[in-house]
């Protein structure tokens, strides 16, 4: 069974990558405490700020009653909400996007169908 990864970028407000993981479908709690699955180190995130809660099909975020808030699209959100795709989500001056990484799929012929002699074939995995 295909298993959904996202890539996690977490950024500065300016757009700085300070770093980025690659998820599976799970529980990740996000804090600056180096026990936290995502380590966002700034003093405005609270130790254990908030975890994401990703699935195939969805990503929810909960705050864990951080002192500064967890905001999604500058909305702050109490308990658990639904990310949707291009929502930003902000926690103290850290920003965390998602995105989903696309599995490559491979191209297959038809067994029936014949390929022209004589003329160049591209490779099953090249994309059209």
């Amino acid at each position: 069974m295909h298993r959904a990864k996202r890539e996690i970028a977490i950024t500065t407000q300016e757009g700085n990558v300070l770093s980025r993981f690659i998820v599976g479908p799970g529980e990740y709690v996000i804090g600056r405490d180096a026990g936290c699955n995502i380590v966002a180190d700034s003093e405005l995130v609270s130790p254990r700020h908030a975890v994401l809660t990703m699935d195939r099909q969805e990503v929810v975020i909960r705050d864990l009653d951080s002192t500064n808030g967890t905001y999604i699209d500058d909305t702050r959100i109490y308990g658990s909400t639904r990310i949707w795709p291009n929502q930003k989500i902000r926690i103290g001056i850290i920003n965390i996007a998602l995105r989903r990484i696309k599995s490559p799929a491979t191209t297959r012929r038809p067994s029936s169908e014949k390929r022209e002699t004589g003329s160049p074939s591209l490779p099953a995995d090249i994309q059209y």
